[in-house]
């Protein structure tokens, strides 16, 4: 919420800032991606040297920061590319036990199966000859 007012004194803007954040330096500082400006009667050393010690200039090697991203992004594919092998354990252990199953003949013996194929329950007229032709 900043409201600007003409200053009498001086004859420049000044910017409404509320009073828990007067404590903010002269000119600039950062808060969230935002630059807020603050125009201060008198400058306070004070806060200037202890804002002066935390500064960090930094010239980045953009050229290296970028390839050391790619090799990371290029190891991530790899990896994603490599099958685990907890998976391709539990993948062999489904395909043996898939094998298994179809080598038994419990599905083959199971009680519908068997009252099916028998003879009993055929209706009176049945030719079991008439199956075959």
């Amino acid at each position: 919420m900043e409201k600007s007012q003409k200053d009498g004194r001086h004859g420049h803007r000044t910017s409404f800032v509320p009073q828990t954040e007067k404590r903010i330096l002269l000119g600039k500082a950062a808060l969230k991606s935002k630059v807020k400006k603050v125009y201060l009667e008198r400058r306070v050393n004070a806060m200037v040297n202890r804002l002066n010690k935390t500064r960090e200039e930094k010239s980045p090697d953009l050229w290296a920061e970028k390839q050391l991203h790619l090799q990371a992004q290029r190891r991530k594919e790899a990896a994603a590319a490599q099958p685990n092998p907890h998976t391709i354990i539990e993948q062999r252990r489904i395909k043996e036990a898939e094998q298994e199953r179809l080598r038994g003949y419990d599905e083959i013996h199971t009680a519908e199966a068997v009252r099916h194929a028998s003879n009993w329950d055929r209706p009176d007229g049945w030719n079991p000859e008439e199956d075959f032709m």
